[in-house]
């Protein structure tokens, strides 16, 4: 994820100013989630970023393939990946939206960028996490305490 070529555009958090940008330039010096969507699954993302808000050593932001047009009301920044870079890169093309939206994933990467976890949110149940011992939260919070500690 430390090499990315293409259109961005940024928004801050509770922003409604799109500013081009250099992706790269965003990335933390720690480990970070990334949370891949489409408009329509902005209630599931903001449940993602509210489970992951309580990792203060986390920085948190979207990614979004989407003509942004109005205010970015998450308490974590957007990309905006016009040209879907980011989702070719990380191989997340949604195949029943024509290669050309990524697939709603959360991505957890240590402090080096290296990918820790990928859930594809609403495909992934049963296999990483499911609703009796092994929450979302749980899984989560493992994760991001592992990516803290490394």
């Amino acid at each position: 994820m430390r090499s990315l070529d293409g259109r961005f555009s940024y928004l801050s958090a509770h922003s409604s100013s799109i500013l081009p940008i250099n992706p790269i330039s965003v990335m933390p010096n720690g480990p970070f989630a990334m949370i891949t969507f489409t408009e329509d699954k902005q209630d599931q993302v903001s449940d993602m970023g509210k489970l992951l808000s309580n990792y203060s050593t986390l920085f948190i932001f979207g990614v979004t393939p989407s003509s942004w047009s109005r205010r970015n009301h998450f308490d974590f920044p957007i990309l905006v990946d016009e040209s879907g870079i980011i989702g070719k890169k990380l191989r997340i093309l949604d195949p029943l939206g024509g290669g050309i939206y990524p697939l709603n994933c959360l991505f957890i990467f240590d402090r080096y960028g290296d990918e820790l976890i990928k859930i594809r949110l609403g495909y992934d149940e049963g296999l990483y996490y499911n609703d009796r011992d092994r929450t979302l939260e749980l899984v989560l919070r493992q994760t991001c305490r592992y990516a803290e500690s490394i």
